[in-house]
């Protein structure tokens, strides 16, 4: 035997003792954080598929192409708010916007356009204040404005700073007021507390101001004694305010390459997640018990496209693009799409779920079509509504779903 072959057969032995080791170490892992991976139950491509038509379908000034954006409801419902990019096929990207909707009118402010960007695309956070007075948005500039929506028509934002000179960051991943509407959480390099009025910048406990760094989404409970910071290969961190202690939910060993969402259920006991998948997790939607940090279900995505959002009221939790079952029966239907569809673009499926007890119900799917790419997603307050975002902003009435599945014809 050669050396080459010699080389060839230890480095494979080595590979396979690593992988070997590695799964043995993601064993203990989900041993220890009590995950069931048998939780994820994928839905069945043709389970409870309903036709169901926009309510309400606004064309958007321009298309804003592939890019990621922030869509969020008002807590009275009233207004829609987008944070993205700004794209004419003409021109091309011409940098970042920030968009007001009026829900009944449909009439649409423009607040903030041509924002500077280096990065494309970019990722603009939103934030509404509890009252919904407040609308905060950052860019990358090291600034959030903030615009006072109880004044018609909106007038001129006020300005704050979270730039660091230290570490030159100067770029938001989430935005988060307190309850009160007194203070925003600034997802940055490190995560910033500032005062709305004076735009102190309120320090954090140094001790822990190691957890605190590069947060990708913050969220805080109803009461505001708990924030819970989502972290890239870092899982949640969950900081009690009041104890000035920081409990680790799932930090060490984290299932999510990626966290993308998350929010506190208005009980204050449960706590949702969606994440990208790592070598041993799927992408997927999980919901912990807070009490015992333990994972109570897990809902699959496909990896990609995928999108999450729940009502503020915790009743409904809306998902684009969850995972479903390969069957023949999908099979053929893509097969079939394919060849009367050159564009490949295939519909994009919607499931919604009812929430209760912190375990969610699989109520029913709907087809969005395949005409734009949807970017976001958002269930009003109540729950009562969706709307998507795209080269349309349109909205749709769900309370007509949860009333065919409770009395199916």
């Amino acid at each position: 035997m050669d050396k080459r072959n010699l080389a060839q057969i230890t480095t494979s032995s080595l590979i396979v003792v690593l992988m070997f080791n590695c799964a043995a170490s993601c064993n203990q892992v989900v041993a220890q954080m009590g995950i069931n991976l048998n939780l994820h139950a994928d839905i069945e491509f043709d389970q409870n598929v309903i036709t169901l038509e926009p309510i309400s379908s606004y064309l958007r000034d321009d298309d804003t192409g592939g890019a990621r954006e922030d869509l969020k409801f008002s807590s009275d419902g009233n207004f829609v708010a987008i944070g993205g990019m700004e794209r004419s096929r003409l021109r091309g990207t011409t940098g970042g916007r920030i968009e007001l909707w009026h829900v009944e009118s449909g009439k649409q402010t423009i607040l903030s356009d041509g924002i500077q960007t280096f990065i494309h695309p970019t990722f603009f956070p939103i934030a509404f204040s509890a009252d919904s007075k407040k609308l905060a948005a950052a860019d990358i500039g090291g600034e959030i404005k903030i615009w006072e929506l109880s004044h018609s028509p909106v007038t001129e934002p006020k300005t704050l700073r979270f730039h660091d000179e230290d570490r030159n960051t100067s770029i938001a991943s989430s935005l988060c007021f307190t309850p009160d509407g007194n203070r925003i959480f600034v997802g940055s390099y490190p995560t910033r507390q500032l005062d709305v009025t004076t735009g102190e910048d309120i320090k954090f406990f140094d001790k822990y101001a190691h957890c605190l760094l590069d947060p990708n989404v913050i969220d805080i409970s109803q009461d505001g004694k708990l924030i819970a910071f989502g972290k890239l290969d870092s899982g949640i961190n969950l900081l009690d305010r009041d104890a000035a202690t920081i409990n680790f939910a799932f930090s060490s060993g984290t299932p999510f390459k990626q966290i993308f969402f998350h929010q506190f259920l208005p009980s204050g006991k449960f706590h949702l997640t969606a994440g990208s998948g790592g070598l041993w997790w799927p992408s997927s939607v999980v919901i912990t018990e807070l009490s015992t940090r333990k994972f109570t279900s897990a809902i699959a995505l496909e990896d990609g496209d995928s999108a999450v959002t729940v009502s503020a009221n915790g009743s409904m939790l809306a998902i684009l693009n969850a995972r479903v079952k390969k069957t023949k029966a999908y099979t053929q239907w893509r097969q079939a799409y394919r060849e009367k569809d050159y564009s490949r673009n295939y519909p994009k499926m919607i499931s919604l779920w009812k929430i209760a007890d912190g375990k969610p119900k699989y109520l029913s799917q709907f087809n969005v079509g395949s005409d734009e790419i949807i970017r976001a997603i958002a269930l009003s307050p109540d729950g009562s509504k969706l709307v998507t975002s795209g080269a349309n902003l349109r909205f749709w009435d769900i309370s007509e779903v949860q009333k065919r599945v409770a009395s199916p014809r």
